[in-house]
């Protein structure tokens, strides 16, 4: 008879896709942790570092308007819904942004910054509010908007 190794026998365990599925939605049912919390925001944050302080392009604006896009469609979502209009002012500041680095070719936030900002800091409190899972469909829902031709 032979022996069982690691992998036989982490396949046995995991043989179970109910099993592998509430471990997978216990994972996700909860709060991040302050890393991941860290993590998502080094993203935004450092793209409204550099458009702020005239280091602008447009791929940090395209984080920008993912970020904003999730944050919309979490509150969409019913995470902390209250701070739609919020969004939707930061969402059209961005176009904004956009429609004048289209025709100067200067990506900054420039008078559009506050409106921005807001939006911003209102979705770092809705990050701490919202489950991994709630997280991960925003995104998903996001792309799929792109793929059907929505866009910021």
């Amino acid at each position: 008879m032979k022996k069982q190794g690691y992998h036989l026998r982490r396949a046995t365990r995991t043989a179970n896709p109910m099993g592998g599925l509430a471990l997978l939605n216990r994972r996700t049912r909860a709060p991040l942790d302050e890393t991941q919390l860290r993590d998502l925001g080094l993203a935004y944050l450092g793209a409204l570092r550099g458009m702020t302080t005239g280091h602008g392009t447009e791929v940090l604006w395209n984080t920008l308007a993912c970020s904003i896009n999730v944050a919309m469609v979490l509150a969409e979502m019913g995470v902390m819904p209250q701070g739609l209009q919020v969004i939707n002012l930061g969402q059209d500041a961005l176009l904004r942004v956009r429609a004048h680095a289209q025709k100067t070719g200067e990506w900054t936030l420039g008078i559009h910054a506050f409106a921005i900002e807001c939006a911003f800091k209102f979705h770092s409190q809705q990050l701490k509010e919202a489950f991994k899972s709630q997280i991960i469909c925003a995104l998903e829902e996001v792309h799929s908007r792109i793929d059907a031709g929505q866009h910021l």
